[in-house]
């Protein structure tokens, strides 16, 4: 038997990028090395950490994280290790690594070399891996018991038959219902699910609800099993960038991890301080850590996008 993992259950550890590409944070990159570096010194204080760093990179990784951060050489070329990683689940017991067709700018000049991460990762930990034949991004999908949400919109359906991936899902993994939300509140070109709906529990959903109203029939089936949180935050324009990137502007962009989470700020007091008691009263046993995510939705993510966790490695 095969399920999903939840991402409230316990972590192995946590994995994130080391940016390094120029087409992207060219401008000020070391914004962006040091909003990385934050996190994993913050995150190794509570479970190991791996980053993964380009070759020539390595030693001035090491001059921004501590020494308690594994540093692994691997190839790469943007951040966003949500996307490109794996999907995780239990099969009879053991972590197995779901990997898929991961396409993102692979249409553009240049190949996608993150699409070999989910490869890498699952054999650098020796986790048995399977392929799902769609192409797919992992910040699209969000897992709740026997249910996985995903955003309709997203660009990485366009040549992904749902109704197929439904049926697969479905019978493949412990009858999970893929459940697709059509509308996308979030001013976000990739419509991922990340920024529109969490599960910090098995009793609780996040929502950003924004300016559109979320499909009847999703809150229908949280109704079922979840206590629902509803919030809206209008979020002012409070950077000034390129107009080719969007922006991440949804509070649902946080990272749970062993002990605590990390929830976004946007250095808006009222709303920011709204959110984060939300967040206070959600993860009651956790610590709640704010960070301001500026640096870091500039390349058109947020701090869900630039954070895997590493499941509980089972063996048996």
């Amino acid at each position: 038997m095969m399920r999903f993992v939840n991402e409230w259950e316990e972590h192995h550890g946590t994995i994130l990028i080391w940016p390094h590409d120029n087409s992207v944070w060219g401008w000020d990159i070391d914004k962006i090395k040091n909003s990385i570096a934050w996190l994993a010194n913050i995150i190794v204080c509570y479970e190991p950490v791996y980053l993964l760093v380009c070759e020539g990179c390595v030693a001035s990784a090491r001059r921004f994280v501590s020494s308690k951060v594994t540093i692994i050489v691997a190839d790469y070329d943007r951040i966003w290790v949500r996307d490109a990683g794996p999907l995780w689940c239990y099969k009879n017991g053991r972590l197995h690594a779901l990997k898929f067709r991961y396409e993102d700018y692979a249409s553009n000049y240049r190949t996608c070399i993150n699409s070999f991460l989910s490869d890498f990762i699952s054999e650098y930990f020796a986790i048995p891996s399977g392929f799902i034949p769609f192409e797919l991004e992992g910040g699209n999908f969000c897992f709740c018991n026997n249910y996985a949400f995903s955003c309709k919109l997203a660009k990485s359906y366009k040549n992904t038959d749902i109704n197929l991936l439904k049926k697969m899902f479905y019978k493949s993994v412990n009858g999970t219902e893929l459940v697709f939300l059509d509308k996308n509140p979030v001013e976000d070109k990739s419509c991922h699910i990340d920024n529109i709906l969490a599960f910090p529990d098995p009793h609780s959903a996040l929502i950003y609800k924004g300016e559109i109203d979320i499909d009847l029939s999703a809150i229908d089936i949280m109704k079922k099993c979840n206590l629902i949180y509803l919030y809206h935050s209008d979020i002012p324009d409070l950077f000034a960038y390129d107009k080719q990137f969007k922006k991440s502007k949804s509070y649902v962009n946080y990272y749970q991890f062993n002990g605590a989470v990390i929830v976004p700020q946007f250095g808006v007091a009222e709303p920011d301080e709204f959110a984060l008691n939300i967040f206070k009263r959600v993860f009651y046993s956790k610590e709640v850590i704010p960070f301001n995510v500026s640096n870091i939705v500039v390349g058109g993510g947020g701090i869900h996008c630039v954070t895997k966790e590493i499941p509980k490695i089972r063996i048996f």
